[in-house]
């Protein structure tokens, strides 16, 4: 079955966001992790704007 992801074209953006997680969860001491939000936020807003943009 198709991703939502898949289906809207957006693998790009959802890639570079799974990435930035990994380095992100890679990087922070887990006592004082900041939170994936903050950190890769230019990714999810990359990739929520992919997924609104297709939708019509």
């Amino acid at each position: 079955m198709e991703t939502l992801i898949e289906k809207k074209n957006c693998l790009q953006p959802y890639q570079e966001l799974t990435i930035c997680i990994k380095q992100a969860a890679q990087q922070s001491n887990p006592n004082k992790r900041p939170s994936y939000t903050s950190i890769c936020q230019q990714s999810f807003q990359k990739l929520g704007q992919c997924v609104v943009k297709e939708e019509k």
